[in-house]
């Protein structure tokens, strides 16, 4: 694994170290890696996310009902159940 040097302001430093000690992390390091992980994981969320509207955008067209919306609905809810409140 490589490694790089990062130069903090010292609030910047003291933010990090608090924020790792207060989500678990046993390091600042272990926790700027998990950000890096989620934001790549959340940036190829997106283009997946294009990638499906774009081709939405090149299928006919659907009679969309209420019921339609609601099924939907319900299949986003339960493919992601952190949704739910």
């Amino acid at each position: 694994m490589d490694t790089i040097e990062l130069s903090l302001t010292d609030g910047m430093k003291n933010f990090l170290q608090h924020e790792a000690m207060k989500r678990g992390y046993s390091t600042p390091a272990e926790f700027v890696q998990s950000l890096l992980v989620k934001l790549q994981a959340r940036e190829e969320d997106r283009k997946r996310l294009d990638e499906k509207l774009r081709e939405g955008l090149c299928t006919p067209a659907i009679d969309a009902d209420d019921e339609f919306w609601r099924e939907l609905e319900q299949e986003f809810i339960d493919r992601h159940p952190e949704l739910k409140s």
